[in-house]
């Protein structure tokens, strides 16, 4: 059984905070049309992943950060954990189930109202729903690789991202690189050969 892991990476020029309810809410196409949610496409994602490989993990990157103004809870929950915004929902919910220290049947009734909504906005069955929900990696207020001074990291990050968008932005289908193919999309290949090759004859008489 093989795990892969796949990225949604959503960039932001102003980082803010992004709420619970943002992540579930009904998104918009490029001609304005409704669309699935941020969550039921790394759902999707994920469901697809676990069916080729056997097993998957999602990641949402992003610099936006978990909101701590929002109420995840309704106002007449008399169950309502204290925080409820979505930040606390991350740290007290989320990742504990992710980390196995936290099962899904195991999640305080005041979060569960919560955990439902994510179940019902992943789009899944029940049982996919709460293996999702395991295998998911919210990424929030991800620092930029690119924050570092100049320096070859810097330019190959951005050598490779450049190469990349090229090459999406002309397929008409799914593009699917291994390492041979990436180190000559960018023109690396040669980068780890060795330059000089040096033998060192042993004499196994006298060795």
């Amino acid at each position: 059984r093989r795990s892969v892991d796949g990225y949604q990476f959503k960039s932001a020029e102003f980082p803010g905070a992004v709420t619970f309810s943002q992540l579930l809410a009904t998104g918009r196409t490029r001609s304005g049309t409704p669309g699935p949610s941020l969550m039921w496409a790394l759902a999707d994602g994920w469901h697809r992943l676990r069916a080729a490989h056997g097993g998957a993990r999602v990641h949402l990157v992003t610099a936006h950060r978990a909101s701590v103004n929002d109420h995840l809870a309704g106002a007449a929950d008399t169950n309502a954990p204290s925080p409820d915004h979505f930040h606390a929902f991350l740290d007290r919910v989320l990742v504990p189930i992710r980390t196995g220290e936290l099962t899904v049947a195991g999640v305080p009734a005041g979060w569960l109202p919560a955990v439902q909504r994510l179940r019902d906005a992943s789009g899944l069955p029940l049982d996919l729903a709460d293996d999702f929900v395991g295998h998911l990696h919210l990424e929030l207020g991800a620092g930029s690789p690119l924050a570092a001074a100049a320096s070859t990291r810097r330019s190959d990050i951005i050598a490779l991202s450049d190469a990349l968008y090229r090459l999406v932005s002309n397929a008409s289908d799914v593009v699917v690189l291994d390492r041979a193919a990436v180190l000559d999309l960018v023109e690396w290949a040669d980068r780890p050969r060795l330059r000089s090759r040096h033998e060192f004859p042993v004499d196994v008489d006298t060795y």
